[in-house]
């Protein structure tokens, strides 16, 4: 035998030898891939964990079978080698799903998982008409204007809906894309609904109160829908001088059916175009009601999610400077096509909104 040849197999012997004695007498199946487990589940997520005694997979790639609250079907990601956990968000809840884990070049194994039934919303309990930092704080006699939207239609006194071209000029935002609809997981068992078609036309509206300063709060969820429709509630110039360094607060901004939140504080530190920003984020199940609570005063602005902390910027230069004047609350559903004709549809829903007096208000 080539000398070579006896080398490379005796080396090759060696290998395996040392393999099984990693591995003991009864190997993990599917090629090195010791387990995967279902560790969590809520109503809507399900969070597996898996484990394998080779570091030689490259990547993983996740997967999982059935159809999730927004109607996507058989869905597949992939993770870094790294990797060893992952959460399956936007599920049906009660559902059973087939979930796959395969490492690259170590084969696959499967769980099986099945998500909790929807949680049954308690019922109002005093003061739950304010959000939890409104409460904490005392900003509750402050408040100026609120709307619980459980009227037969929009209250025009307190809105002005919008009738233009869409976000940066896609789609279209019509006053019908805007109504009050029963949802029992509301705390008034009604909501204001902000619908978007699969053609861009959708739904925005600006509160009639301005002021320079405040506090701002809302009580939002994104139920299902296209990622490319985002669900925003913000503070904008009443000047209308974006252009020219008024500012922006998107305090809560999500993607329909992914359960990430973002705030935004646009700004300009030249007099221009406010397309400057500090940025945050929260992971947090987007389809169930949270309160987004913000505070813009002399020192700061600073945003909480049912109560906690997420997003704080206390440099001046950021927000208190004299462009940055008045500004007036705006809740949208805005379009991002992402260069598509057409989209799946999208919906965002609220059930309150509050507005408070700061005492730097102007």
């Amino acid at each position: 035998m080539n000398p070579d040849v006896e080398q490379a197999l005796a080396a090759t012997e060696a290998a395996i030898a040392a393999l099984r004695t990693l591995l003991g007498d009864d190997p993990p199946p599917d090629g090195g891939l010791v387990a995967l487990k279902v560790v969590d589940t809520t109503s809507s997520t399900i969070t597996v964990e898996w484990s394998s005694a080779l570091d030689s997979a490259q990547g993983w790639t996740v997967a999982r079978d059935g159809t999730d609250v927004g109607g996507t079907g058989p869905w597949i990601g992939h993770r870094p080698d790294r990797d060893r956990r992952f959460t399956f968000q936007s599920l049906r809840p009660g559902a059973t799903y087939t979930l796959t884990v395969t490492g690259w070049g170590l084969g696959s194994v499967s769980a099986v998982g099945t998500t909790k039934e929807a949680d049954v919303p308690p019922p109002p309990t005093p003061g739950a008409q304010h959000g939890p930092r409104a409460l904490s704080d005392g900003w509750v006699p402050l408040e100026v204007t609120r709307d619980d939207f459980t009227g037969p239609a929009l209250d025009l006194t307190r809105w002005s809906p919008y009738n233009s071209a869409g976000h940066v000029g896609n789609g279209l935002r019509r006053p019908a894309q805007i109504d009050i609809v029963d949802d029992p997981t509301a705390l008034g068992g009604r909501a204001l609904r902000i619908s978007g078609t699969e053609d861009g036309t959708t739904g925005a509206m600006a509160n009639r109160r301005s002021q320079r300063y405040g506090r701002w709060a809302v009580r939002m969820r994104v139920p299902s829908g296209d990622p490319r429709y985002h669900g925003v509630a913000l503070t904008w110039p009443t000047a209308e001088n974006w252009m020219h360094g008024g500012g922006e607060i998107d305090f809560s901004e999500g993607k329909c059916s992914v359960n990430r939140v973002e705030f935004f504080l646009h700004y300009s530190t030249s007099g221009g175009r406010s397309d400057q920003q500090t940025t945050g984020s929260i992971d947090v199940d987007t389809t169930k009601y949270h309160w987004w609570e913000v505070e813009w005063s002399r020192s700061g602005v600073r945003g909480w999610c049912d109560g906690t902390l997420w997003f704080s910027d206390a440099n001046p230069s950021h927000f208190n400077y004299p462009a940055f004047g008045a500004h007036h609350g705006c809740l949208q559903l805005d379009w991002f096509p992402d260069g598509a004709k057409t989209t799946g549809p999208g919906a965002m829903l609220v059930d309150a909104w509050s507005v408070y007096r700061h005492p730097d208000t102007e």
